[in-house]
């Protein structure tokens, strides 16, 4: 629905093909080595965005916007990233992503918003086989199975058993989170803002199997992109134009007339 209403990307990459240094670059419009968050801010690594840097948050708090980041995060420092709305669920609790992106639009009671939803699925659930599928606490009752026998091989990974079934539950967890951009639309269409809010659906990096997440071929940094723009004729078009997602922050700031620095 959303590829229909909008304009597809079908040349977009990430910038670097890991959570965290990507989402840096989503937030902030600034290449890695300008951004200064070369890894993941949590755990071992302790990455953070260099102390001058703005993020999206930020300026447009300052621009008067009421913002909100719900589900996954992989945010660091916490004072570049200055939320209105200060609440969160599971990356993968679609249904509660979706109950607070709703509270979110309420309290906002008109302002202008910058909402992003950070879903967590398709990610790998752990190290050990299966290592994909939906998490069953939050699994959607009509959810869509796919069985390993049907599923499709990407060229770059070998055809085997314990490959299919991986990718059997992979492609389960592309339909949970297709269910809730689905809601998100939704939600738009209810509160009747949708003719007047800029949607735009992406990846932080590709899948992550073998060769792909941690690595710069393709399969690790081709990520989807399609951006609704209210007001845009080209509907449900597909454009090669050769996009980043450095490309993201510069266009919000565009969108909302908010001074760049």
């Amino acid at each position: 629905r959303l590829a229909r209403q909008g304009t597809r990307f079908a040349d977009a990459f990430a910038t670097t093909p890991s959570c965290g240094p990507s989402r840096a670059v989503i937030y902030t419009g600034l290449q890695t080595h300008s951004n200064g968050q070369y890894g993941h801010g949590h755990g071992i690594h302790t990455y953070r965005l260099a102390p001058n840097v703005q993020t999206v948050f930020q300026l447009l708090v300052d621009n008067g916007y009421s913002t909100a980041l719900i589900g996954k995060r992989h945010t660091t420092p916490d004072e570049a990233y200055p939320f209105t709305f200060e609440r969160n669920c599971s990356g993968r609790d679609i249904n509660g992503i979706t109950n607070l992106a709703r509270e979110f639009i309420a309290q906002a009671d008109g302002k202008p918003f910058f909402l992003a939803v950070g879903y967590s699925d398709p990610h790998p659930t752990s190290r050990e086989r299966p290592g994909w599928g939906t998490v069953k606490r939050y699994k959607l009752p009509s959810l869509k199975s796919y069985t390993p026998d049907n599923v499709t091989v990407p060229s770059y990974l070998p055809d085997r058993s314990e490959v299919r079934e991986g990718l059997a539950g992979y492609y389960e967890q592309i339909s949970q989170l297709d269910h809730g951009v689905g809601q998100i639309l939704d939600l738009l269409k209810e509160t009747g803002i949708a003719d007047e809010t800029l949607v735009i659906f992406t990846s932080d990096h590709g899948s992550s199997e073998p060769g792909a997440m941690g690595n710069h071929y393709e399969p690790g940094i081709q990520v989807p992109l399609i951006v609704r723009c209210p007001g845009v004729k080209s509907l449900g078009t597909a454009n090669r134009a050769l996009v980043t997602l450095a490309d993201i922050t510069p266009t919000i700031l565009d969108w909302t007339q908010t001074n760049a620095p």
